[in-house]
């Protein structure tokens, strides 16, 4: 019988970080425990990896001897590679901005707020990601003006960036930025899947494949190449004729997505 990769069975990297092992769990628990209906013998897998590798001395031990990651993995199979409430300042976020931007951390959101017009400010992690998939659930107030917007930035670097833009009222766009040159791949429109509030949102790119989603449900699916890799991050932005704008964001997670492997057995 095979052994076990603890890691495969958690869908974490072999170098995630304890607290990002924790949160996968809570997450993985809550999914597949019988209680909730879930696989109770999936619920014996996850409690059996997450008790190893949970240990540190275990995980240690575990690790000289772990198996290879599985032979047979799709595209979609992914890593949890960043967890964050956001609730908290990490200072491995870069932040991109000046004195017309401010951040707070209060009732358990990360705000960021625009206090000129024409303004943005990106919040972005340093290490730069090829294949990916980001999850963030953002608040964009009724009390800003309609031009006001924000989202996920990512493949950003110094050659542009993407950008998933949520808007007021249910409205969304998708724009590259390719050498201080700006194309809109998704014109502003309405989707009945926005809610008032907060909205989850998501971006899957592997190669030049893009997935836009939003509250579990796919928006999008289109297809460019002008950035190959880059950073992620977070933002908020003004108008033309607007002063203000402000944001809320918790909830971020950032996934590796592992290429196509073949089972040659």
């Amino acid at each position: 019988m095979a052994a076990k990769n603890y890691y495969d069975i958690l869908q974490v990297s072999p170098s995630a970080d304890p607290e990002v092992i924790q949160a996968v769990y809570r997450r993985l628990a809550r999914k597949h425990h019988p209680d909730a209906n879930g696989d109770a013998e999936m619920m014996k897998l996850i409690n059996e990896a997450y008790a190893v590798l949970s240990d540190s001395k275990q995980r240690a031990a575990y690790d000289k001897k772990r198996p290879a990651s599985s032979p047979r993995l799709k595209t979609t199979d992914k890593l949890l590679i960043y967890q964050s409430d956001l609730h908290r300042e990490r200072e491995s976020w870069l932040m991109t901005g000046d004195d017309s931007c401010e951040t707070e951390q209060r009732g358990g959101y990360f705000h960021l707020v625009i206090t000129q017009s024409a303004r943005a400010a990106f919040k972005v992690l340093p290490t730069p990601l090829y294949d990916l998939e980001i999850k963030v659930t953002a608040n964009l107030p009724r009390t800003n003006g309609k031009c006001a917007e924000c989202g996920i930035l990512f493949r950003k670097s110094d050659d542009g960036f993407y950008k998933f833009a949520m808007h007021r009222d249910g409205y969304y766009s998708f724009s590259a930025c390719y050498k201080d040159k700006w194309s809109r791949l998704i014109d502003r429109q309405h989707s009945d899947l926005f809610e008032n509030g907060d909205n989850k949102l998501m971006v899957k790119m592997v190669g030049r494949k893009i997935k836009l989603g939003v509250n579990g449900e796919l928006l999008a699916s289109l297809q460019d190449d002008k950035l190959l890799e880059g950073r992620v991050g977070i933002f908020a932005a003004t108008g033309e004729e607007e002063l203000i704008a402000s944001a809320a964001f918790r909830d971020l997670s950032i996934y590796q997505i592992q290429k196509r492997k073949h089972d040659h057995g």
